[in-house]
């Protein structure tokens, strides 16, 4: 059975009050002494009824973390673990949950951070996850990096990083007599706010002549999300033709995750997604050549947020 929110006492008689009020006071000040012939006793009642809804409304509205990140795979992970962010040891709440704490600076001021790992690829796994993650720990952004398949088209090459402005699913949509490779879509988009796109960009335009990003060509727009992996070059010139020619590459989790974020409830989460290109989503795709791309877009979100937090932490879960 589940113990009430609020529990209120009503006496006329003042041997009672002063028996019940010691009792009362070890759980909660709801102890009314009613006066007949007086609106006190009304008033108080009101009070506390209006308080308790108060704070009913206002429980669980309040961020826990600054910070949550979400990996799709331990390889993909393993890369955020060697950022120095102070990590505590793998903690459990669930037999399906594991995660880890830390925290870091950013314009003098400490961060709280989590990061957890899907386990798995896919939309399914990253959104039930993603939705588990923003309901138990609250962050004000949820972040994801991890490795992609660029877009030779758009000059997209390996080793490059892209952040995804907007994401949608490749798949969606429906198969009839024209279709080819992908269904006749009208594709649902989601995307991060303008305020954290101009932030990424005045990121990018300030990054320092020592760091090892300034190397890299960071690309900044359209990151398609599919359930199946593409190694196919005439599934990427469908997409670019039919459905987004600005597409920079595909990957398989950052739709569900800011799906996810955008649809929470308050206080709602501000998606972040970056990825390096591990490969071209064409026929010569392989498993090797991951670790420097997985790297590498771990070592942005490290920099993005260290560097722009303390800017933008007021802006969570704005539009």
């Amino acid at each position: 059975m589940k113990a009430p929110g609020q529990i209120v006492g009503i006496t006329a008689y003042d041997n009672s009050f002063t028996v019940a009020e010691e009792e009362f006071s070890k759980y909660i000040k709801g102890l009314i002494f009613w006066k007949p012939n007086s609106s006190e006793g009304i008033d108080s009642l009101i009070n506390i009824i209006g308080y308790a809804i108060k704070s009913e409304k206002g429980r669980g509205s309040e961020y826990n973390y600054d910070l949550c990140i979400l990996t799709a795979l331990m390889e993909e992970s393993k890369y955020v673990d060697e950022i120095n962010w102070n990590w505590s040891p793998s903690k459990l709440i669930d037999e399906s949950l594991y995660y880890r704490e830390g925290d870091f600076l950013s314009g003098g001021k400490k961060y709280r951070v989590v990061q957890v790992t899907s386990q798995r690829m896919g939309l399914v796994n990253a959104a039930a996850r993603a939705a588990r993650v923003l309901e138990v720990f609250k962050p004000r952004f949820i972040a994801m990096c991890g490795i992609c398949g660029g877009f030779d088209a758009r000059g997209v090459s390996e080793g490059d990083l892209i952040f995804a402005e907007t994401s949608w699913e490749v798949f969606s949509g429906k198969y009839d007599e024209t279709s080819s490779f992908l269904p006749r879509q009208e594709p649902y988009q989601r995307s991060v706010p303008t305020w954290l796109l101009e932030n990424v960009r005045v990121f990018n335009k300030n990054i320092s002549n020592e760091s090892i990003l300034k190397s890299m060509k960071i690309h900044v727009g359209p990151l398609a999300c599919s359930s199946a992996v593409i190694a196919n070059s005439k599934v990427i010139e469908e997409i670019l033709t039919s459905v987004n020619r600005k597409a920079l590459g595909v990957e398989m989790e950052i739709f569900a995750m800011y799906s996810a974020a955008l649809d929470s409830r308050i206080p709602r989460a501000t998606p972040f997604a970056v990825k390096g290109v591990s490969d071209l989503a064409d026929a010569k795709k392989a498993d090797s050549g991951r670790e420097a791309p997985a790297r590498n877009s771990a070592l942005f979100l490290k920099c993005f947020f260290e560097e722009r937090m303390s800017e933008i932490v007021h802006l969570a879960g704005t539009a």
